[in-house]
């Protein structure tokens, strides 16, 4: 395990450091288990399951035809009734366990220790807190949507189906048709994210974002809605191209909804899952600002030339443009000695 005390040393390789803080594993699987039970789209789930076993009459796709309206706000309320202590409970037990309980040794745990959020985290009536629950129910009302939409059209609407495999290919096809998602989404997201930090992007809408320079773990959806409906792009956009089962959309969905909050944390993670970036990787975005583009892989940010490079100097008001001139300026000093 990598100590944040040691981070300056050598900020990138840490990145993708493999390990796991085991204490902080405490009642995160049940609040993992909750999460997955009200992401939206478990709806879709529910009504098809209940409708099987024929327990639930008023979720079959007959009544929800009938009554669409209703039963979109009917998924709605649910989720974001469910939703929103769930994420509100994971946020506040990393806030519980290192914020609290391991507030006077923050050069043990906090990517950046120098930072005291003390008085900030007094109370949930903060902005980041605020701005969650309003994004959680954009999200919520965004999905419930296309939920309502596919079992109305008889799963025509989207490219998302429900029904169980028959043969051995059909359950290898869900695995490869979920990794094909975390990869669309993830690219998605580096293009998204780095649109954002164009000028005048970042100036009207990821601004807000980036008032946390030393993220919590609400910070995670704490975000112009402009800017999440741009990310929430890229998870609606492959239901009209591919087909996918539904269980590898709530299995993805989870790992990002998890991991974005990992990574907003503040706490130095080191993830047992080779491909998934440090959470510092995240928060260098927030402490440098434009570098660091990449949801869970770092590799779109070295593709790219992106990813945080010791020679050069960030601020907030220092564009990618900005960047580039000073590398390429330092490049060709060190040619001329």
């Amino acid at each position: 395990m990598t100590e944040p005390a040691l981070i300056e040393q050598n900020r990138a390789t840490l990145y993708n450091n493999v390990g796991i803080k085991k204490s902080t594993q405490k009642g995160v699987s049940i609040i993992l288990l909750l999460l997955a039970c009200c992401r939206p789209e478990a709806a879709f789930l529910v009504s098809a399951v209940a409708h099987g076993i024929g327990v639930a009459p008023f979720f079959s796709p007959d009544a929800i035809r009938a009554a669409p309206v209703q039963h979109f706000l009917l998924y709605f309320a649910v989720a974001v009734v469910t939703q929103i202590p769930a994420y509100c409970g994971l946020c506040l037990l990393f806030e519980k366990i290192y914020y609290t309980e391991k507030k006077d040794q923050p050069e043990a745990w906090k990517c950046q220790p120098k930072k005291d959020l003390t008085h900030r985290l007094a109370s949930l009536n903060r902005s980041e807190v605020r701005l969650s629950i309003i994004n959680l129910c954009v999200a919520s009302a965004m999905t419930c949507a296309i939920t309502v939409k596919q079992i109305c059209s008889g799963g025509s609407f989207v490219y998302v189906y429900l029904a169980a495999p028959t043969d051995l290919m059909g359950w290898l096809r869900i695995p490869l048709e979920g990794a094909f998602y975390f990869i669309w989404i993830d690219a998605w997201a580096w293009f998204a994210h780095r649109l954002m930090h164009r000028p005048w992007w970042y100036q009207n809408f990821h601004k807000w974002h980036h008032a946390y320079v030393a993220p919590t773990p609400f910070t995670a959806l704490g975000l112009h809605p402009i800017d999440l409906a741009c990310l929430q792009g890229g998870v609606y956009s492959f239901f009209f191209i591919c087909p996918i089962h539904v269980g590898a959309v709530l299995i993805n969905l989870l790992y990002i909804h998890y991991f974005n909050i990992i990574d907003h944390s503040g706490i130095y993670f080191e993830s047992s899952i080779p491909w998934q970036a440090t959470s510092l990787f995240h928060d260098d975005h927030h402490k440098f600002f434009h570098l660091n583009y990449g949801q869970s892989m770092t590799l779109w940010d070295r593709l790219g030339g992106t990813i945080y490079n010791k020679t050069i100097s960030y601020s907030e008001d220092k564009y990618e443009s900005a960047q580039r001139a000073e590398l390429a300026k330092k490049v060709s000093s060190s040619k001329t000695e």
